[in-house]
């Protein structure tokens, strides 16, 4: 049954991406197309059932929400920093200030991945949990060498 699921659920999400390529869709249903094809690869990967996928996603998506917003307070801060570096003059203490904060959402961000990881423990079995760490950073780079490839393919 889970197979089936998945065979339909890659011929539709194949269609819609070709869909796209031939007539130019881009942005948020692309990123929405690439979140689809992102859960069935880890559905595929970890050979879950519909309840632990359930429960899964439900956890990691609360889990991406909570990342989300340490990124986006992180990132004001980052803009923050540029508008002080275009200032003639600066105090120090802030720059330190600044510093410090941002620090402190790096910080945070690897502490909530951790015990995001940590608590996976209660859906996934060891090797699951070793095997969507893996997953995840190799999806990373695919979706970073792709980025790039169409770059160059576009500078040409």
């Amino acid at each position: 049954m889970q197979a089936k699921f998945l065979i339909l659920f890659f011929l539709i999400f194949s269609a819609q991406l070709f869909y796209s390529q031939q007539y130019g869709i881009k942005g948020k249903n692309m990123s929405n197309r690439l979140r689809d094809l992102e859960r069935i690869k880890i559905i595929e990967a970890l050979n879950m059932n519909e309840e632990t996928s359930i429960r899964f996603f439900s956890r990691r998506n609360s889990h991406l929400n909570e990342q989300k917003k340490i990124t986006q307070k992180r990132d004001s801060l980052y803009s923050k920093m540029r508008m002080l570096l275009k200032e003639e003059e600066f105090e120090e203490a802030e720059q330190q200030q600044l510093l410090l904060k941002i620090f402190e959402c790096e910080e945070q961000l690897l502490q909530n991945r951790k015990v995001f990881l940590e608590k996976l423990t209660e859906i996934l079995d060891v090797k699951q949990k070793f095997q969507y760490v893996a997953f995840e950073h190799a999806f990373k780079k695919q979706i970073q060498r792709e980025i790039q490839r169409r770059g160059k393919r576009r500078q040409k």
